[in-house]
């Protein structure tokens, strides 16, 4: 299977997901990337699109170092690999301090000030563009369980197995593409053979949520807990 773009997989995933068109779900995408490929679902399903503000912990000046992942009302740390680098808790803490501001600001920015969409009693289908870290996907999810969802799908062009078996028990379908072994699927592109900017996500969500204005509150501000992971 050939997937040359973000919006081509999203437009093949639109299909893929059709058995959930009566849900009346809301669409909501883990990165910019997903941002992209959960669009055309959204425009299929004459759905609003939202994001889900999550991102990985990571030492600052080393990227590649993933100490755990947080979003709205969870934070997950990899304490086995805190304990590896020796890191101090009270510096584990000030660096969750620090993304969760972070977090709200990216949030703030990419929904353009507007209210986050309600969840309660919704069913939520998850979209990212297969190349979202492990640790981020299950944050994503648990913090929109928290925000009240009843049902949550995650959809993807891709996912390695690794993931696939961390989320499984926490949603109640998984929907692929195509197998682990298509790597085509992880390495998407934008039309313009680009990557999705900070611009074209506000934009996107705009056009899906454009009749959503008055739908009430965002999902309700909830404080992190800490939860540690082996």
């Amino acid at each position: 299977m050939i997937l040359p773009t973000r919006t081509d997989a999203g437009r093949r995933l639109a299909v893929a997901l059709e058995r959930y068109l009566d849900h009346a779900p809301v669409l909501l995408a883990i990165s910019p990337g997903g941002v992209r490929v959960g669009y055309e679902v959204a425009r299929e399903f004459e759905a609003p699109l939202d994001i889900v503000p999550a991102r990985p912990l990571t030492i600052p000046g080393r990227p590649e170092v993933i100490i755990g992942a947080i979003a709205p009302g969870v934070v997950h740390l990899e304490q086995g690999e805190i304990d590896r680098l020796r890191l101090p808790a009270a510096y584990v803490e000030h660096l969750v301090e620090f993304e969760q501001e972070e977090l709200e600001r990216r949030a703030r920015f990419l929904r353009d000030e507007m209210p986050a969409i309600p969840l309660s009693d919704r069913t939520a289908i998850v979209v990212d563009d297969g190349r979202a870290a492990g640790a981020v996907v299950r944050t994503a999810i648990e913090a929109i369980r928290k925000a009240g969802a009843a049902h949550v799908i995650f959809a993807a062009p891709r996912c390695p197995p690794a993931i696939t078996k961390l989320i499984q028990p926490l949603v109640e379908d998984v929907v692929l593409l195509s197998g682990p072994a298509d790597r085509r699927a992880s390495m998407l592109c934008d039309e313009h053979f680009g990557q999705t900017t900070g611009a074209d996500v506000r934009r996107l969500i705009e056009r899906t949520r454009s009749r959503w204005r008055s739908a009430g509150p965002g999902v309700p501000v909830v404080q992190p807990k800490l939860v540690s992971t082996s």
